[in-house]
């Protein structure tokens, strides 16, 4: 048994050793790697520093930052020995209302850092609270892929208007902090004030 439980941890530490090597070698030659939300997809892009170069790039997506499936593949020595070579990606098929975790494979020369992305599908009540009860904070969610300012009414179960936010992102940042356990209504208005999306929230703390 001893015997057993010492060749599972030497087993551990080679992989270890090996996974941190990797990453080691990956860092060495990838330059900035971002990925962002647009249009409901996620795009990627990176560069890799001049001087290096590697067999294939992998491009990986997972649910649980485990678990990871190749979604693209840019085949060929990637990389150049006199400039920086700046690559993309763009995943048409995030999964969504989930976490998007992504990483790259570079062959040869190991894995990059693990990015995460939040892909918020707004269904056809044209918003999305997140979380749902709200406790103390939440997101309210709504399309504005032209970045222009929008308004956030919240009112009483009777109408009464408590307060408004504006925003020119494609969310409100909402403090429930004081607000007691209820449900309110609340309104989405445009900077016409043509109302967009309406609907109720529900404050549980």
């Amino acid at each position: 048994m001893k015997n057993s439980f010492k060749l599972n941890l030497l087993l551990c530490l080679i992989l270890l050793v090996a996974k941190l090597n990797t990453s080691a070698q990956s860092s060495e030659i990838l330059g900035k790697f971002s990925a962002s939300e647009t249009s409901r997809s996620v795009y990627l892009n990176w560069s890799i520093f001049a001087g290096s170069t590697c067999n294939g790039i992998q491009i990986q997506r997972s649910i649980d930052s485990i678990n990871f499936v190749q979604i693209g593949n840019i085949p060929g020595i990637c990389g150049s020995t006199t400039y920086v070579q700046s690559y993309d990606f763009t995943d048409d098929n995030p999964v969504k209302n989930k976490i998007n975790y992504y990483q790259l494979t570079l062959g040869n020369t190991g894995v990059s850092e693990i990015l995460s992305v939040d892909v918020i599908n707004i269904q056809n009540r044209g918003y999305q609270i997140r979380p749902n009860p709200v406790t103390n904070h939440a997101k309210i969610y709504f399309a504005n892929e032209r970045k222009e300012e929008h308004q956030f009414t919240l009112f009483n179960q009777w109408g009464a208007q408590l307060f408004s936010l504006k925003t020119v992102q494609e969310y409100f940042d909402l403090d429930a902090s004081s607000l007691s356990s209820n449900v309110y209504l609340f309104a989405i208005t445009d900077s016409q004030n043509a109302t967009i999306a309406k609907g109720k929230l529900v404050v549980q703390h």
